[in-house]
């Protein structure tokens, strides 16, 4: 009875067991190339997301940061591989010409999240907070970063049906 129990255990542990997350050259985790880390983790029995992993694009490379271009490097050669928190942040931060009426209020918590998780590895957000990142993910990158961004903020939701242009 003991060594079934035993056995019993062994095997569940193993089959509960998950790959460590890919990681680039650099050492940082990658997202986007299967198996795909979606970055929940539990501590103290709340799910957390890993900021700091890296963004790829669809062939496996880690995106350059190009809103940290400058203006002596025309090739993004000097850019820092793309963070899902500066993903995030970029989009906080920015003025969208369709978010030209949103409040004083509204930017400084904005501007207040995009400062709390952008270098989290174990960042927390809410269910609004989530709503409203990929609200203003979705206006500011091409669909391969919104195709790494939205699965790590909530892996339950699948992609939609495709539709035709200018259609939601």
């Amino acid at each position: 009875m003991r060594f079934c129990l035993l056995i019993l255990l062994l095997s569940t542990s193993l089959a509960c067991a998950q790959p460590p997350p890919a990681k680039d050259s650099a050492g940082n985790t990658t997202v986007g190339i299967a198996p795909i880390d979606q970055s929940r983790y539990r501590i103290y029995g709340e799910a957390t997301i890993d900021m700091t992993q890296v963004l790829v694009d669809e062939n496996g490379m880690p995106v350059k940061d190009q809103f940290m271009q400058g203006p002596d490097d025309p090739q993004c050669l000097k850019c820092k591989p793309l963070t899902l928190g500066a993903a995030i942040a970029h989009a906080l931060f920015a003025a969208l010409p369709s978010e030209k009426d949103i409040s004083g209020e509204q930017k400084f918590a904005r501007g207040n999240l995009a400062l709390r998780i952008e270098h989290d590895p174990h960042a927390k957000l809410t269910a609004s907070e989530i709503t409203v990142v990929k609200d203003l993910v979705g206006k500011l990158y091409s669909a391969i970063i919104i195709s790494r961004v939205y699965p790590v903020l909530d892996p339950n939701a699948g992609p939609p049906p495709l539709a035709l242009s200018g259609n939601k």
